[in-house]
């Protein structure tokens, strides 16, 4: 539960949607508002507001990070600022469309700053990465690792083939796991700290399986894990560009998760698009910028679970020179920003097919269906055979598809003798075949256009009066002929293989996953929400600093702790203090209360040394 600010802005009520346009002087549509908002970030916002909700900013930015939280947690109560304080702040940055209320399923509210506002921030303290050399490293530069989506294709590739055969405990077969370890390629070596590293089975298999399921290709069943084909169908039809913007999204959701800590660093690397740059520098300027000192152990555990990982993924290149790290994106991760350009494959004689690595993956399925993938590095191979072909009849291709599935990936007719052997590996006499063909009844005897010729060319045979079967191939042809009759047929039977759809140009959505719906607190809250209760204290507690009874006393700051309210106290002669009581308690014949000063420093105070108290109202500091 992670909403964009254009999905939070849309969960607000319009009334709410106003308050805070007039802030910024725009008109309440979620887009514009964003825009705004952003902008004014940008023009030196977080230097005009409330020293509390700068406070609270940067606690979300540096320290919190890339996670919802809820105003109970622990972590908040060891903050400098006090409770009280905390929560008038949270409410302030409501009121400006910076954080947002949201309803954590199946209880309870949490708070969330999204991350357009988060990285905006960043950017607006420091706007310029540091600069990168022009590293000459000793080492050669070696092949790129495959991107994710490799491994992502050849699953999804098994998962509608066959789909994958569950134990009983619901893991994968230990033979189907073998099978595809070879087929995807991938090496774990990478994924050694990663979170797939540590659930059951292959790592690999667990990094495409929850990539898969993520995207809702994967769909598991009781004892099989099996392909959504529409889900399927959506990502084969991506370009490249969105594809590839996905996934590195995807990666983005799945580090995170595991460090949310972790997210200023995450926007420290998207900012390099140049070459060789050392990650320790990488680190070390994050680190600066929230005022954390260097630990070698930081550099090491980052080094290992994130940039190890981005390498085995396929996002960024990782060398070693003279025991230093030094990283650098691949060329199609997002932040280098390469133009993806239009790729074609070669069909060779000896009946190797050659795809790029960029070459239209709908194409690449079809391919997929009736050729075995070699692997191959730069260029794919795939490599057509009697059991391959075989195999794409079973799935429901002709040798017209087959043939038009060549010509598309070279762009003109493949070599001769690759179409001779396709018609000699589809056309098997061998052994039994089992063909699928279509009933064709014409009443009253009328040919309807289909004349002799017709039906000669087309292989159409007659079995009866009236009656005809007509191939699979020929189905469109025949019913373009009637209706251009006059007469549309009735189709009766089973659809067409769902895989059709990919032949000729994409006619999909090719828009992005939908991002769940979460719900918003559509409320535009009063800052005096931040103490529930307030109203039902005695005025005379809050209304100015008097001196009270020891008992009294005690029955204040136990009031004060249990509501982590501020309390204003006299000390001697000395200038009014704040304090923030936690616990009154009793010590032999004296009571003491515990808390923290308005430093957020740890203090212990003698009741009988507090001559006079007032309980604060936060909001009352805010004029």
């Amino acid at each position: 539960m992670k909403p964009s600010l254009i999905c939070c802005l849309q969960g607000l009520s319009e009334d709410t949607r106003y308050h805070i346009a007039n802030h910024y002087h725009c008109t309440t549509h979620p887009s514009i508002l964003g825009e705004h908002i952003l902008k004014a970030i940008h023009q030196g916002l977080m230097e005009q507001i409330h020293p509390w909700e700068q406070y609270v900013m940067e606690f979300l930015v540096f320290q919190w990070g890339d996670r919802p939280f809820s105003e109970e947690d622990p972590v908040l109560r060891s903050l400098s600022l006090s409770p009280s304080r905390f929560r008038t702040a949270l409410i302030l940055l409501r009121r400006k469309g910076l954080v947002y209320k949201l309803r954590n399923q199946p209880g309870g509210w949490v708070h969330w700053c999204p991350r357009e506002i988060r990285r905006t921030f960043l950017t607006a303290r420091d706007s310029e990465p540091i600069s990168t050399e022009d590293l000459v490293l000793n080492e050669q530069d070696g092949a790129f690792s495959k991107g994710l989506w490799e491994g992502l294709f050849q699953f999804a590739v098994q998962l509608e083939r066959e789909g994958l055969p569950l134990t009983r405990q619901g893991e994968v077969m230990r033979s189907a796991v073998r099978k595809l370890e070879v087929e995807l390629d991938i090496s774990d070596e990478g994924l050694h700290f990663s979170r797939w590293k540590g659930a059951a089975g292959s790592p690999v298999i667990q990094l495409v399986a929850d990539c898969a399921e993520r995207l809702g290709i994967l769909k598991k069943e009781t004892h099989r894990w099996m392909a959504d084909r529409e889900f399927l169908s959506r990502w084969l039809f991506l370009p490249w560009s969105s594809r590839i913007q996905e996934l590195f999204g995807l990666t983005e959701d799945l580090l995170l998760e595991d460090h949310p800590e972790w997210d200023g660093l995450w926007w420290e690397m998207m900012r390099y698009s140049g070459g060789w740059i050392s990650f320790r520098e990488t680190c070390l300027h994050w680190l600066e910028m929230k005022g954390t000192p260097f630990h070698t152990s930081f550099l090491e555990k980052t080094d290992k679970h994130w940039l190890c990982t981005l390498e085995a993924l396929g996002w960024v290149q990782r060398k070693e020179q003279k025991g230093e790290v030094f990283w650098r994106w691949t060329p199609w991760a997002p932040p280098v920003g390469t133009e993806i350009p239009d790729m074609k494959g070669y069909v060779k004689p000896d009946f190797e097919i050659l795809i790029p690595t960029f070459f239209p993956l709908h194409q690449r399925f079809l391919l997929a269906q009736f050729a075995d993938c070699m692997g191959g590095e730069p260029l794919i191979t795939y490599e057509l055979s009697y059991s391959s072909v075989q195999r794409g009849l079973k799935r429901g291709f002709t040798e017209k598809d087959m043939l038009e599935v060549l010509e598309g990936i070279s762009g003109g007719p493949p070599p001769d003798n690759i179409t001779e052997s396709l018609r000699g590996w589809t056309n098997d006499r061998r052994r039994p075949i089992l063909e699928e063909v279509w009933l064709l009844w014409l009443p009253e005897s009328d040919m309807w256009g289909l004349d002799a010729e017709k039906r000669r060319k087309w292989g159409i045979k007659s079995v009866s009066d009236g009656v005809f079967i007509v191939p699979q191939q020929q189905v469109e042809e025949v019913k373009s002929v009637l209706e251009a009759e006059g007469c549309t047929p009735v189709r009766k039977g089973d659809e067409e293989p769902w895989w059709r759809c990919m032949q000729g140009e994409p006619q999909l959505d090719e828009q992005p996953l939908t991002e769940e719906a979460v719900l918003v607190d559509p409320r535009y809250p009063s800052p005096k929400e931040a103490i529930p209760g307030w109203k039902q204290l005695p005025k005379i507690w809050t209304s100015g600093l008097r001196s009270y009874h020891s008992s009294t006393l005690g029955v204040i700051l136990k009031k004060a702790a249990s509501m982590e309210l501020d309390v204003l106290y006299s000390f001697g002669n000395n200038e009014p203090s704040r304090f923030t009581p936690t616990e009154v308690f009793r010590s032999g014949e004296q009571w003491l209360v515990t808390g923290k000063d308005a430093d957020g420093q740890k203090r212990q105070l003698y009741l009988k040394d507090m001559v006079k108290v007032q309980l604060l109202s936060p909001w009352n500091d805010l004029t």
